[in-house]
């Protein structure tokens, strides 16, 4: 289970939480169907319901520095898909109305937000 949770969170909780790969982002899937079965088969619900929550909390993607990257995104603006989100549209049907409408306002001409 420790490879899995790993694998998933790109970090070590037995060693401080640090990262160890990946810049110390998440696993980016959008389905965590598989994973789930894997830990209710080997009995180990608890463990996925906590897991999931940790994938969730960190799933916003840590790019290299503050510096923006060709697209416009960075730290201090990242994307739809640094939410963790595949398209602009899951994003959109995921969050408030309000959060939506104040990443549409920063991302006006970028991300197919016109």
């Amino acid at each position: 289970m420790r490879i899995l949770k790993v694998f998933l969170l790109e970090r070590d909780d037995e060693f401080n939480d640090e990262p160890v790969w990946n810049n110390g982002n998440v696993l980016f899937t959008t389905d965590l169907s598989d994973y789930e079965n894997i830990f209710t088969k080997l009995g180990q619900n608890d463990e996925w319901i906590k897991l999931r929550a940790q994938y969730i909390k960190r799933r916003l993607y840590i790019y290299r520095d503050e510096l923006l990257n060709r697209h416009g995104h960075g730290n201090i603006k990242p994307s739809y898909w640094a939410y963790g989100y595949a398209t602009l549209q899951l994003y959109k049907d995921n969050v408030s109305p309000k959060e939506f409408n104040q990443y549409y306002q920063i991302h006006s001409n970028y991300c197919g937000v016109s």
